[in-house]
């Protein structure tokens, strides 16, 4: 999809990035309304358009250290003295979406020194990702439907239990636990624009919201599952950290059981 994206790479291509959500959604087995900062969030893949840029820098890497007589760095160098004359052709000078993209990362010294110093790749590589991994965590720290999300999601990478729960059910019932692409009230409210405190558990007296930490360590109605697939001392005590610690479980053991317990319970809910 980023085919010949060195030349093009500066576009934000919206279509692009639907095709990519949607491979994500399937791959993961939820809901189209699922929070894409999510999708990216489990799978540890970046957009579409950070990996452009990483693309588009590569090859002006490949210019600038190229052939100073050769046609294709003349041309570079033509639209690097307009770029630096504010001439951008209404937004189609390459050399200035170059330009944009080093000073947007801070690296403007380098755009400045090109053919003075040799261009580390890495170092730019490196700043386009930390860049796009603080804004990711801000986003989903920031997402009202992303709260328990944020409780456990601490770093930007693919999440092994996608590799190690083989069973397709109890992994998806997993996936859409952790990203809020379920049907507990908490998440099911928002389309019925039920205020927060009016997502209560159907499936219990205690008349408490149905979020995440209801679910899966409070919520009476799945107790005898909940003392086959939850080690006690959870129960005993639940807490918001119980919920994040059960959830960054390094234990293949515990995690699978508890992917078990979201996949029964979910069939125990009215």
């Amino acid at each position: 999809m980023n085919f010949s994206a060195e030349i093009w790479g500066y576009h934000k291509g919206p279509d692009v990035e639907i095709v990519h959500t949607k491979f994500c959604r399937k791959l993961l087995g939820v809901k189209k309304s699922t929070n894409v900062n999510a999708l990216y969030g489990e799978l540890g893949r970046t957009p579409m358009f950070v990996q452009r840029k990483l693309i588009m820098i590569k090859y002006w890497i490949k210019i600038i250290t190229s052939n100073e007589q050769s046609l294709l760095f003349k041309v570079y160098n033509m639209l690097r003295i307009d770029a630096e004359n504010g001439l951008n052709y209404k937004h189609s000078n390459w050399a200035y979406h170059v330009k944009c993209l080093l000073e947007e990362c801070g690296l403007s010294f380098i755009w400045q020194n090109q053919f003075n110093n040799e261009v580390n790749f890495n170092i730019i590589k490196q700043r386009i990702l930390d860049i796009y991994c603080q804004q990711w965590y801000s986003e989903i720290n920031n997402s009202r439907r992303l709260e328990a999300y944020c409780l456990f999601k601490q770093s930007f990478k693919f999440e092994s239990y996608l590799d190690f729960i083989t069973e397709p059910k109890y992994r998806i019932a997993l996936t859409r636990f952790r990203t809020s692409s379920h049907d507990l009230a908490i998440e099911t409210g928002r389309y019925d624009n039920l205020n927060r405190e009016d997502r209560r558990c159907n499936n219990c007296n205690s008349r408490l919201i149905e979020n995440e930490f209801h679910f899966l360590l409070t919520c009476g109605k799945y107790s005898e599952l909940r003392s086959k697939y939850i080690k006690r001392y959870n129960c005993s005590w639940p807490t918001l950290k119980t919920i994040e610690n059960l959830l960054l479980e390094k234990s293949i053991i515990t995690i699978r059981n508890v992917s078990k317990f979201i996949y029964f319970a979910n069939l125990q809910r009215q």
